[in-house]
């Protein structure tokens, strides 16, 4: 059976030429490109494009397998137009931010990592901050970290957790000591909070007898 070759608008107001390659997602649909866009915005695929062909006839082909073949047609309309919907965000957020991470796409992976701070549940940041510490997303990482902190009894009900708890031992040890050092920097400050309460309370006490005895001389 013959691959799909897909229709893909652009959303660009420059001329175009004829696509002179071909991506080729896990399904076998075939998107239309231009060599020189993606060459421009992303150095893996510019390393790609450079290689020589062993036919000159043959088509360029560049595979990209792992994610949805929708999820590949929006990272390639961000190449084009430096624009991702909200709806694409919502629908292929994890898989944008994977795919700008692997394509070293730095400008979709800020765009990612924004989105996805934004979308932060009980429910999904277990798997995003899996995806944050492979992706080399330090920012994500860490609001990953500190949402697990705050609702550890909520996350811990999850499918997310069971699984990591399962498969990756050493990532729930590094979130519960996370847990601990940030309980026990909260169980710092609320000291301080009331050793500074306890302070300032004296010391209105205290001015408060002088006051009362300047008003009786």
């Amino acid at each position: 059976m013959a691959p799909q070759t897909i229709s893909i608008h652009y959303h660009t107001t420059r001329f175009l030429p004829q696509p002179d390659v071909f991506i080729r997602t896990s399904h076998g649909t075939r998107i239309p490109a231009h060599a020189g866009i993606l060459a421009s915005m992303s150095p893996v695929f510019d390393n790609f494009i450079d290689r020589p062909r062993k036919h000159r006839s043959s088509e360029r082909i560049i595979q990209i397998h792992g994610v949805p073949c929708d999820a590949v047609t929006a990272f390639v309309g961000f190449l084009y137009s430096s624009r991702c919907t909200e709806e694409e965000m919502d629908k292929y957020g994890m898989h944008l931010l994977a795919l700008s991470h692997v394509y070293m796409v730095p400008q979709l992976k800020q765009r990612c990592i924004k989105g996805l701070t934004h979308r932060l549940t009980t429910e999904n940041v277990v798997d995003v901050l899996q995806l944050a510490r492979l992706c080399d997303a330090p920012d994500l990482h860490l609001r990953c970290m500190k949402l697990l902190a705050n609702n550890f009894k909520a996350v811990e009900a999850t499918e997310g957790w069971k699984f990591l708890v399962k498969h990756d031992p050493w990532l729930e040890l590094d979130i519960l000591r996370f847990i601990d050092e940030h309980e026990t920097v909260i169980n710092l400050l609320i000291h301080f909070q009331i050793e500074m309460k306890f302070v300032f309370l004296s010391w209105v006490r205290e001015h408060d007898s002088l006051l009362i005895l300047f008003i009786r001389d």
